[in-house]
């Protein structure tokens, strides 16, 4: 009797136990099923959160693989060069690029093909689908696999053309004479020093002014005189060579800088 009790425990010991074995496993197998889950709805929101960030970005991107073929653009980068996101990403990069670059800009980015370098910032042209340029501040960067294998080539890029053009306007405005749009004393002095850098350079130099201006504007107003002076401007600069300056120092006064005067010994 002593032994059937025993063996009844025994029997019992080791079923409850396999029983919590196998709650054990069932626990590990839904944490494990919970803890994928999580994972893969972590992936989905993020790949959602990375897709609406890449198809709604204000800025052009684009993945191209090592070949330059593009793989995928969004709406933004397509637009900026007058295609539509599926005609884009029919294209290599070799469609749009501009050949004369700045120096550095092709060997920066055959580091970054080649996994010598993941990061290169730049001011690049492109070439807009009707011919014209389009100016870009350009963040290109490299994507590798899990093994640190160069997979794509990933570029960021911002149209800054209007930028550019109102900045080198500026630049114009801050050396030229608004009224006759030739050189001002700025730009005439910086010319003129850079002329005297130049070794066994021969320079001439030809200051004039208006014999009469004042009873001009006197007489038929500051209008009458500000034509009267910007027809000068374009007499002098017809008189003179491409390599030639000629500059408003202000009111009525004009200096013409000529250079390379051995031309001119015959």
């Amino acid at each position: 009797a002593t032994t059937l009790v025993l063996g009844a425990l025994f029997d019992g010991y080791v079923d409850a136990a396999r029983r919590r074995v196998l709650d054990e496993q069932e626990a590990v197998r839904r944490a494990e099923a919970e803890a994928r889950r999580q994972a893969e709805e972590a992936l989905l929101v993020s790949e959602a959160r990375f897709r609406t960030i890449f198809t709604d970005a204000a800025v052009g991107i684009g993945i191209a693989d090592l070949d330059g073929q593009i793989v995928e653009a969004n709406q933004s980068f397509a637009a900026m060069l007058g295609y539509t996101v599926e005609e884009f990403c029919r294209l290599s990069v070799a469609d749009f690029v501009y050949p004369d670059d700045a120096a550095g800009m092709w060997e920066a980015y055959r580091e970054i093909i080649e996994g010598r370098r993941d990061l290169a910032r730049m001011q690049k042209r492109y070439r807009h689908k009707d011919g014209h340029l389009v100016w870009t501040e350009l963040t290109a960067s490299l994507m590798r696999d899990r093994d640190g294998t160069p997979q794509f080539t990933v570029a960021m890029v911002e149209d800054i053309t209007d930028r550019l053009r109102l900045e080198a306007e500026l630049r114009f405005q801050a050396v030229h004479d608004p009224l006759t749009q030739l050189p001002n004393r700025a730009l005439f002095q910086e010319r003129l020093a850079a002329a005297f850098a130049t070794p066994g350079s021969r320079i001439g130099v030809c200051y004039l002014d208006l014999d009469g201006f004042k009873p001009v504007n006197d007489a038929h107003g500051h209008a009458i005189g500000d034509r009267l002076l910007v027809e000068v401007a374009q007499r002098l600069k017809a008189c003179t060579r491409a390599g030639d300056t000629v500059a408003r120092l202000g009111g009525d006064e004009f200096v013409l800088l000529f250079s390379e005067l051995e031309d001119l010994r015959e």
